[in-house]
């Protein structure tokens, strides 16, 4: 959330201009400029038809004003954002989206959605900024904007940069940064919890995993090959579900073979078909963790013996 909440602050202090567009259903954490005028479709759990029901804030607390400095637009949608720009442009310090939606399952976009993105940013002096603090290092060093060729003006990093342990970060280009050491007018940053030492002492240890030689390619080979057969478990059963996946982490949305392009079509699930195939995994020894994520620890063996079970439980649901 403060990296976040420190990618917002420095676009609006290096542009001058007030404004962040946001896409409907990404999340950047917990300050107000996140949660505030989300019109999300959310998915009542409870259920399992998918009842859906429109919010405009994710809680209670946030202050009226704080909305009238954001613009809410729809995710691989060039056309709107274009629009927006030709209307608002000069009022827009950036817009913030993440590059794979991972909240809502795993959501992808394209590498040409994003180039028109970047054009267009450009075209207004608007800053792009990328919320990588789930995708980062998903996908390799470069993470998810080196896979998609296209480069952010911010960016901000967590999570698997150091395995878990509590550390954010917000890196940019240069001359944007530079904003936070401007001598007249600086963009202040730092906490309490800034530089954080065993924070820190992690993500070397990581990064140092990280960059031997060749660990991507073993890491991500084994991925690809789970996700290809457990997309075929659901095939070969004949029960409707699409797996998505981006770098090492994956989604199964049973109920629908179509690609996901929308975080609004997790309320299309099946919940009751997900519930039972989840419920039946975990009572056979399968535990899928929220994120569902391959961990560079699970050896093919661990994933195989997996498949077998998960082909099980499957073949139950249909």
């Amino acid at each position: 959330s403060e990296a976040t909440l420190l990618a917002f602050r420095l676009a609006r202090g290096y542009t001058g201009r007030d404004k962040i567009v946001r896409i409907d259903g990404h999340f950047h954490g917990g300050h107000d400029y996140a949660l505030a005028n989300n019109l999300f479709m959310k998915a009542d759990l409870t259920n399992t038809g998918g009842k859906l029901s429109k919010i405009t804030n994710l809680t209670a607390g946030i202050p009226k004003a704080i909305a009238d400095t954001l613009f809410l637009i729809r995710w691989n949608d060039v056309e709107v954002f274009e629009k927006l720009c030709a209307l608002h442009g000069d009022e827009i310090a950036a817009i913030s989206m993440v590059p794979v939606d991972y909240n809502n399952g795993c959501v992808t976009t394209t590498p040409e959605y994003l180039k028109a993105i970047r054009a267009i940013c450009d075209k207004y002096g608007i800053l792009l900024i990328f919320d990588e603090v789930l995708s980062g290092f998903r996908t390799g060093l470069s993470c998810a904007q080196g896979y998609y060729g296209v480069t952010p003006d911010i960016c901000t990093l967590a999570k698997m940069m150091t395995n878990g342990v509590p550390l954010a970060a917000v890196a940019g280009k240069e001359k944007v940064m530079m904003k936070i050491w401007d001598e007249k007018n600086p963009v202040v940053s730092g906490g309490t919890f800034s530089g954080n030492v065993i924070g820190c002492a992690a993500g070397m240890a990581v990064m140092g995993i990280l960059e031997q030689p060749g660990f991507y390619d073993e890491w991500l080979g084994r991925c690809r090959k789970f996700f290809d057969s457990l997309q075929k478990v659901w095939d070969d059963a004949g029960v409707p579900c699409r797996v998505q996946d981006h770098g090492c982490s994956f989604f199964i949305y049973p109920g629908t073979r179509d690609r996901v392009t929308q975080p609004q079509d997790f309320g299309k699930l099946d919940f009751g078909l997900a519930v039972k195939f989840v419920a039946g995994c975990e009572a056979k020894g399968v535990n899928f963790h929220s994120d569902f994520t391959v961990s560079a620890m699970h050896d093919q063996k661990t994933l195989d013996r997996a498949l077998e079970i998960i082909a099980e439980v499957v073949k139950e649901c249909g």
